[in-house]
């Protein structure tokens, strides 16, 4: 979460860090905790600690959306880490999933979002669940509550509204411009399956 890494008591552990060791993943997401990667629990305990190390006092944080499946070994790894969940309704995920891949699936687009759900069912009492919906709607009281969840002090310029974070503006509901019925029915259809009902706007 941009806001989250602007934090000037927070220092944003990247693909970069993971570079100056091995060939790393390079960029904003290090995927470190992601098997397939195959960094060594070692690893990533050694770069973190170096990181620390070269950071005192700052909270160290990683942003990889994909490590929601990774869940398991990111808290073998570091079993207090404190993790921020981000969720999005549904048929917004589904829609910028078929934006970025146009050769998906709206039902394997789908079944991964309910896999992502049931992937974070057993871990959710050791994470604060942020409603993307909610922080477009209100950012300063939801990072208020990260801070809080976190430890870290409030900043006024972040957590009053001031900074200029890179919400992705515009796409809260633009599902409803991009999804057809039918790709709705899907959604709806494999939703429900898992007993998950959809919540209408008015």
């Amino acid at each position: 979460m941009e806001m989250l890494a602007a934090h000037p008591d927070v220092y944003h552990v990247t693909g970069d860090d993971f570079a100056h060791w091995i060939q790393g993943k390079p960029g904003k997401e290090s995927g470190c905790f992601q098997a397939e990667i195959g960094y060594s629990t070692a690893l990533v305990k050694m770069v973190f600690a170096q990181v620390e190390r070269e950071n005192p006092n700052k909270t160290l944080v990683e942003k990889t959306p994909w490590h929601v499946m990774y869940l398991a070994r990111l808290f073998h790894i570091f079993p207090d880490a404190k993790v921020i969940l981000m969720k999005r309704d549904p048929r917004a995920v589904v829609a910028s999933m078929l934006r970025k891949f146009p050769f998906s699936h709206v039902g394997d687009c789908t079944r991964f979002w309910i896999q992502t759900e049931q992937n974070a069912l057993p871990y959710l009492d050791k994470c604060l669940v942020v409603q993307y919906e909610e922080m477009h709607a209100d950012p300063a009281g939801t990072l208020q509550n990260v801070c809080d969840f976190t430890g870290l002090r409030p900043v006024p310029e972040i957590v009053n509204g001031s900074y200029d974070a890179e919400l992705d503006i515009g796409t809260v509901d633009s599902w409803k411009k991009t999804l057809s019925p039918e790709q709705l029915d899907v959604v709806r259809s494999l939703l429900q399956r898992e007993g998950i009902e959809l919540q209408e706007a008015a």
